[in-house]
């Protein structure tokens, strides 16, 4: 290999070799910041080591005199996990940042329609005037950094592209080939039916918002509706309150648990109305067994618990103390010992009697 490159510009890094990872860190931290309210994957930077800088200079063959000429010595990398994430951040990057148009490249727009390969957007930035007004940044005003924004699936198949050295089509054999295509194609069809899927919850979410409380609206139970009713039922709300107000404890806000769920369907409890209706027939006796087994050492009572103790209540109401057992095995409900779970059954169905006799 030729070991042909520029020892001057060598030696220009390895002396601002500190500078320029101090510019990474402090590129990172600002776009964190920007960042703050945006649900994306990752967020990585690097500072290009001597070796890879070597082999860049030996590769383009003397193609920079000036260290400044070299664009990506400080990175960063973002990974979201849908595709219009990437237009989203693009935009935040544009305002907050001095673009280098002539040197950022955008791989979704150029890349033609057959071309093997997958996509993403490279930046190149400058810190933006203002910044450079700051003391602490004057040595950074001439400095450059490369910013790519792309999806999970576009990063994973970066990566396992390099892993397999294959970044050219040329180069790859040609009965394989046809394989890189198809999987490249299959990727881009998923980040487009991954967009779809989250749409979609988005549009389900609205829907079950706004019928939840409709009597002729059969919904189904799963986590979009049950944290929904969760959120507003009343009559669950007033049943956890009198629970938390057994032993004075805290009442927190809980969206959503996936035992929970699992209880309520364990016992055959498929939609939000049969939830609803369930609920007002057993809400007095799930209190009534949460003031004889309650702990008064609970501090703390979490907006879930008023539905586990309805799912204790309608349990309790079960002849058969074998098939109460059945259904505690499906819950994933925590016993440490079968006798356990025996007992705390058998406490049950007393209480049940308990309070068919006072009621």
């Amino acid at each position: 290999m030729n070991d042909n490159y520029s020892e001057e510009i060598i030696q220009q890094y390895i002396k601002n070799l500190s500078d320029y990872e101090s510019f990474c860190q402090n590129i990172e931290h600002h776009i964190n910041q920007l960042l703050e309210d945006v649900n994306y994957y990752s967020l990585d930077k690097r500072v290009k080591t001597l070796d890879s800088l070597k082999n860049k200079l030996i590769k383009k063959n003397n193609k920079y005199k000036t260290l400044s000429e070299i664009t990506d010595l400080a990175g960063i990398r973002i990974i979201t996990y849908y595709s219009d994430q990437v237009d989203n951040i693009a935009k935040i990057i544009e305002q907050e940042f001095e673009v280098d148009k002539e040197n950022t490249i955008d791989k979704r727009m150029s890349m033609d329609p057959d071309k093997f390969g997958y996509i993403s957007l490279h930046y190149i930035v400058k810190i933006d005037a203002a910044s450079k007004q700051i003391p602490e940044y004057e040595r950074f005003k001439d400095f450059k950094a490369e910013i790519q924004i792309r999806t999970i699936l576009q990063h994973v198949w970066a990566d396992i592209e390099h892993d397999l050295g294959y970044k050219s089509k040329r180069a790859i054999p040609k009965n394989i080939q046809r394989d890189f295509n198809r999987l490249s194609g299959l990727l881009e069809l998923a980040d487009k039916e991954f967009l779809g899927i989250r749409d979609s919850l988005s549009v389900y979410k609205d829907y079950v918002s706004k019928n939840i409380n409709k009597d002729d609206e059969e919904i189904l139970l799963d986590k979009v509706s049950l944290t929904e009713f969760i959120n507003t039922n009343q009559q669950l709300k007033q049943l956890n309150q009198r629970i938390a107000d057994i032993c004075g404890s805290e009442l927190i806000k809980v969206d959503f648990d996936e035992i929970v769920l699992t209880c309520l369907q364990s016992l055959e409890i498929k939609t939000v109305r049969e939830l609803n209706n369930t609920l007002l027939e057993d809400k007095d006796l799930a209190y009534y067994i949460a003031q004889k087994i309650i702990s008064s050492r609970y501090t703390k009572h979490y907006t879930t618990f008023g539905l586990y103790y309805l799912f204790y209540a309608r349990i309790s109401k079960i002849p058969d103390m074998n098939e109460i057992i059945k259904i505690l095995s499906k819950t994933h409900i925590p016993f440490i010992y079968d006798n356990f779970r025996r007992d705390f059954v058998t406490k049950l169905v007393e209480l049940y009697k308990s309070f068919q006799e006072n009621n």
